[in-house]
This record gives structure tokens, C-alpha cells and sequence, in this order.
């Protein structure tokens, strides 16, 4: 079984109509809208409105690269994030460290991410702090890869119980509907928590879904609040625990692809929700 070739072609595609469609100067931004939080439009394609900022410093948790200004979010995304450090220090673990949140008001970044526009997606480094964060470490950290090139499962002598757990806690958090992992972690993660198949699988091990990179860190996006009408979730991850087929076809080589004339002219791009150009120029 290989991934879907039409969605390997059309990657590269969507993320040019995606950074084409983005309005410019959300990067510039250095503080949010002063209003309710409130998200708008898609993970890939929207803003926040109202974005609250999460202190550098917390129980069980330090912000990273304070200097890019991407440490903000809605509400839901600040509890999820203290909730899980919270449990993770009382099991132990020491810190964990905050990678990127959104931009004060969200939209596309200048570089490193398509998504994490609304406000309720974070990364959680797979590395942990026990004991002080230096100034220059804050700033500049140095990630630690858990996968070995070309490796189907982490790194054994990395990869341990404070992992498992930040995964484990992260995942069973009511807000969370998906967390992204490189294939090799999930993998992991099913040989762990479901080693005899689909019926010892635990429910939460769902909403972990295999996808390239993500071997430093993890990637938490969390489902639109209520009550906020104009943004957009994601569908649903599949039934079922993934650790099936679908996780064995990232380890295959993909199919080679037949070129094809297209008889369709390509669809236009994307563009962002008119709501957030207010987001944008507000004062």
C-alpha cells in the first residue's frame, strides 16, 4: 500500500496557492486585536482575533525563541498547553519546552509553517528541561531528532517514558483532535500502547497521525471553541487507531507517479476569509 499519489502531487501545489493567498504583514504584527478570541477560517488558511499571549514561564514549561513573537493562542490552546505540563512535572519529567503557538494575530508566518494561523495549534518539543534554561538556550535551543535516518522506530536510547507520557497526556486532553508524529514515533507509540493489535489499542492513540519531519517535536491542533462560527475544523481522523496499513505505507517507497494532461484548468486559490483583512487592519 503507498500514499495517494494525487495527494503527493498536489502538496506542492497547495502550499504555493496557500502562501499566494495569504495576505502579507501578519509577521510584522506585534500585538493582538483587542477583543474576544476568536478564530477564523482554517489552521492553513485563517487568523485569530483576540490572541492571548502565554506567559514564557509556567509549571512544568518554558517558551522557546520568545523573539519570534509566536507564543500566542486562544484560551482553550493556553489551558491545554499548562494542563499537560502540569501532569507531566508532577510524573517527573522535568520542563517540557513550547515551540511555536500562532502570531499575535495569527495568518501565515514568514517561514517554518502553513498552518498554526488560528490560534490553537502548538508545538511541544520531544526534548525535555531538567533543570535551568539559560538565556542563549532560550533563545537558540538545539532540537534533538528522536528518529534515526531511515529508522521505522524511534531512537531507544532518546526515546523513554517521558516521551511516551508527553504523548500519552498530550493526546487525552478533550481539545486535542489531532497530533502529528513522525511515522517512526507512531510506530512506537503502537508497539507501546497496543502490542496486540487493534483491540488493546487505547482510544486516544487515534489522534496521533503519522507525517514527515516531526522527529524533534510533536504538533498538537486543537478543535475550533464554541461559539466560534467562522472557523473551520479539520475532518476527522479515520476510525480506528492507525497503526495499521495506512502507518506501513509511509514506510514503502512511493509509486512513480504517470504524468497526465490535466483536461481541467487547476481550481483558483484559496483565499483567506474576509474577516480577517479587519483582523489585520485593526489599530
Amino acid at each position: 500500500m503507498n500514499r495517494p499519489v494525487s495527494l503527493l502531487l498536489a502538496l506542492p501545489m497547495t502550499v504555493m496557492a496557500l502562501s499566494q493567498a495569504s495576505a502579507a504583514g501578519w509577521s510584522d504584527i506585534k500585538t493582538p486585536t483587542k477583543e474576544a478570541p476568536r478564530s477564523i477560517g482554517r489552521p492553513n488558511l485563517g487568523c485569530l482575533a483576540g490572541g492571548v499571549a502565554l506567559p514564557l514561564d509556567g509549571v512544568g514549561y518554558h517558551v522557546l525563541r520568545p523573539q519570534r513573537n509566536r507564543f500566542y493562542g486562544q484560551p482553550v490552546l493556553l489551558k491545554t498547553i499548562t494542563a499537560v505540563a502540569e501532569q507531566m512535572a508532577k510524573q517527573g519529567h522535568g520542563s517540557i519546552l513550547i515551540g511555536d503557538m500562532s502570531q499575535p494575530r495569527g495568518g501565515r508566518m514568514n517561514f517554518g509553517h502553513a498552518s498554526h494561523q488560528t490560534g490553537l495549534d502548538v508545538d511541544l518539543w520531544l526534548k525535555m528541561q531538567t533543570g535551568p534554561l539559560s538565556a542563549s538556550d532560550r533563545a537558540e535551543p538545539q532540537a534533538v531528532s528522536m528518529v534515526p535516518v531511515g529508522a521505522r522506530q524511534a531512537d531507544p536510547t532518546l526515546w523513554g517514558p517521558a516521551q511516551s507520557d508527553l504523548v500519552r497526556i498530550a493526546a487525552q486532553q478533550p481539545a486535542v483532535v489531532r497530533i502529528f508524529a513522525n511515522p517512526a514515533i507512531k510506530a512506537t507509540l503502537c508497539q507501546t500502547f497496543a502490542p496486540h493489535g487493534e483491540a488493546s489499542a487505547p482510544a486516544w492513540l487515534r489522534k496521533v497521525r503519522p507525517w514527515k519531519g516531526h522527529d524533534e517535536h510533536i504538533h498538537l491542533r486543537l478543535s475550533c471553541p464554541p461559539g466560534n462560527r467562522d472557523c473551520v475544523d479539520q475532518d476527522p481522523p479515520p476510525s480506528g487507531s492507525g497503526c495499521g496499513a495506512e502507518l506501513q505505507a509511509w514506510f514503502e517507497p512511493p509509486v512513480t507517479p504517470t504524468l497526465r494532461i490535466p483536461v481541467e484548468p487547476p481550481p483558483p486559490a484559496p483565499t483567506l476569509p474576509k474577516a480577517c483583512q479587519a483582523v489585520l487592519s485593526q489599530k
